[in-house]
């Protein structure tokens, strides 16, 4: 007696996209897969993919473990039998591919990515990974985490990197369930450090408060920071809200200090949990503005300094958060990598409706370790620049007629871009910075022929697991990819022991004299020593953008 069913076979069938005719080649889609791909999915591919896509793979009796965590924990417990396997699409560039040819592995440079198509009534996407800079994004202007993942086709591994996405069920899962995994997933597989988290996972995992955790209901911000504490990480919270309830006034001071955090994490690399009172978003990068300054981007300096007005000329602050475009989102209820409006309204380009005025609270889910907060990073280095000493040396570093932006009685304007990082990647990327400057062999304003030796002191200095770096340019030197200074602060440090690591102001490097200070008594006799033959070098690459993180 035959007791079990058959062993199934795997279906690969091409779809071919015709271009003239998308809504046509995204309905035979469609048809090929028995309807499991709802209109729902079946729009926000073909929107996302657009004319992209030349060939998307079918391939059928998938078993993805995403679902089956759900599918074991709920919809198998349902009345009405529902299958644990799925269908997945694989998208590739070319046009005319055959299945025995990527089968074969024969057509790796053009893969865009995956979807798995989950049997469900409507949100029917699940893990999802497309490559942003395969679908129209611009490497030089846009930045976002990624991360590689491997995709077995039969026998053949297809490589893909981009940042995890997957659609909300409405029935076991809510949003901020599809955000926490999206966030969970990126995490477990760019860093060892955390362990692969399920979506039941995370359905178990949320707060009793509200009574049974499914089938679904709302969650708050509490909720996520206790769900993140729970994966490993050591959540921070950001409120975007006054007193009275409401969002902070977009041109408030509270504001300002809001956004500056905000764009501080992003920057670092860190997928931000953002909510926006009735929904839930992760921000996980942003794109590049342009070149101009707004005037209330401006930052005088600190008037309480006695000295401001001495012999060093004075200096302006701009924080590169001013001059960003718009932030990356991850919305499941969107296309990934939406563009999100950074002030005033929503994009004229785009139909998303949020922009980032409107979030009511950030949950950043920071590793351990890393108790200096951005706002007394930020209040350290305005000081620090500030002393008569530093200006001295700024004034001197900008005078250079290679770089110079200086004219005559108007102060030195300074733009600085903060961010947290590992000691450990730190040191990667300017051994790697001072090889290529070594491979250009030429110096900035005095025609020494050398690499940059000031690359090599963070090299050689005994770093924490992480550190807060600060960057220091002009109008002038970031349209070029230049920075004229840097600042390295302990990660680990507070009130009584904030002091920094090492300072770089054009061709004088200082590093710590072992004197503890705090953000309002930053040191002013800094030992300015080591002259080096660069005034500029390249900014520090971080996990944003089409690099290796």
């Amino acid at each position: 007696m035959n007791l079990f069913p058959p062993y199934a076979n795997i279906s690969f069938r091409v779809a071919p996209i015709n271009h003239a005719d998308l809504d046509g080649s995204w309905d035979r889609i469609q048809q090929a897969l028995s309807g499991r791909l709802t209109d729902w999915g079946k729009r926000l591919l073909r929107n996302g993919l657009s004319k992209h896509v030349g060939t998307v793979l079918i391939e059928s009796e998938y078993l993805c473990r995403d679902f089956r965590s759900l599918h074991s924990n709920f919809y198998s417990r349902k009345f009405r039998p529902r299958t644990g396997r799925c269908d997945r699409l694989h998208f590739f560039s070319q046009q005319g591919l055959s299945a025995d040819k990527i089968l074969l592995g024969d057509a790796d440079e053009g893969y865009i990515g995956a979807s798995v198509i989950e049997p469900l009534a409507t949100r029917c996407l699940g893990r999802t990974i497309i490559d942003p800079y395969k679908i129209g994004f611009d490497d030089q202007r846009f930045y976002c985490l990624a991360t590689d993942f491997s995709h077995r086709i039969g026998g053949a591994e297809y490589k893909v990197r981009g940042f995890p996405y997957r659609s909300q069920d409405s029935e076991a899962t809510v949003c901020a369930h599809t955000v926490l995994w999206s966030v969970a997933r990126y995490l477990s597989q760019q860093y060892p450090t955390y362990a692969e988290v399920l979506p039941f996972d995370l359905v178990q995992l949320a707060g009793r408060r509200h009574g049974r955790v499914f089938p679904q209901h709302g969650m708050t911000f509490e909720d996520y920071s206790e769900i993140l504490d729970h994966v490993g990480c050591h959540p921070l919270i950001l409120s975007g809200l006054g007193n009275d309830g409401r969002p902070l006034h977009v041109h408030s001071a509270e504001r300002r200090t809001f956004d500056d955090d905000l764009y501080a994490y992003v920057e670092s690399g860190v997928p931000v949990i953002c909510s926006f009172g009735d929904h839930v978003v992760s921000l996980i990068g942003h794109t590049a503005g342009d070149e101009s300054v707004p005037d209330n981007a401006i930052e005088k300096a600190d008037p309480d300094d006695d000295d401001l007005h001495g012999a060093a000329p004075e200096i302006e602050f701009v924080n590169s958060s001013r001059l960003i475009g718009q932030y990356v989102a991850i919305d499941d209820n969107e296309f990934p990598y939406r563009l999100v409006a950074n002030e005033g309204g929503p994009l004229k380009e785009s139909v998303y409706s949020r922009s980032v005025q409107e979030i009511s609270t950030c949950v950043i889910p920071l590793p351990d370790e890393t108790y200096l907060e951005p706002g007394e990073v930020r209040t350290y280095a305005k000081k620090l620049m500030s002393a008569r000493e530093v200006r001295s040396v700024v004034a001197r570093t900008l005078a250079d007629d290679e770089i110079s932006d200086l004219a005559d009685g108007r102060p030195m304007r300074v733009i600085f871009r903060q961010l947290l990082t590992t000691g450990r990647a730190l040191k990667k990327r300017k051994l790697e910075a001072w090889r290529r400057s070594e491979r250009a062999g030429v110096g900035s304003s005095v025609g020494q022929v050398g690499p940059d030796q000031g690359l090599r002191e963070p090299q050689q200095i005994a770093l924490p697991q992480f550190v807060w770096l600060v960057e220091f340019s002009t109008v002038r030197l970031r349209s070029q990819n230049r920075v004229f200074g840097e600042l390295l602060l302990d990660a680990t440090a507070g009130e009584t022991d904030l002091d920094y690591i090492f300072l770089r102001i054009g061709r004088y490097l200082a590093r710590s004299i072992g004197r503890a200070t705090t953000p309002r008594d930053p040191p002013t006799g800094l030992p300015l020593s080591r002259e080096l033959h660069y005034s500029t070098f390249e900014p520090y690459r971080n996990n944003l953008g089409p690099y290796d993180g």
